[in-house]
């Protein structure tokens, strides 16, 4: 007996993607699931697989580039020697949890008092 609802979706994939070559697969020890996300982003060749799949921070964008990121810097410098209270204000989502635990535990190290909101949907 089959209690599944049918989904009245179809999932649609891109036909014309380009396959990465299997000795790469076999390099970065890929799972069929992560080959097929990585393809279908485009990661394809050699030099984009290693960019893509390395953890150097040399591979990270400049945090300082962003708009007034040197007013937030100074902001918290300020609040942690002031012993002020700071509040991260997260998303619910996946990467918004994921950002939100990283930057309390990186306050909190950095000797912040720190609590965090995540707001329901």
């Amino acid at each position: 007996m089959n209690d599944m609802i049918k989904s009245k979706f179809q999932w649609q994939t891109d036909t014309n993607r380009q396959s990465m070559d299997d000795v790469l697969v076999e390099q970065y020890k890929l799972t069929p699931l992560m080959r097929y996300i990585l393809e279908s982003k485009g990661y394809t060749e050699a030099t984009q697989l290693a960019q893509v799949l390395s953890a150097s921070k040399d591979n990270m964008h400049n945090p300082s580039l962003m708009s007034d990121m040197d007013k937030a810097v100074k902001r918290i410098h300020t609040a942690i020697q002031n012993q002020e209270k700071i509040l991260v204000y997260g998303d619910y989502d996946a990467d918004g949890v994921t950002s939100t635990t990283i930057m309390v535990k990186t306050l909190q190290q950095l000797g912040a008092i720190v609590g965090w909101y995540i707001p329901n949907r």
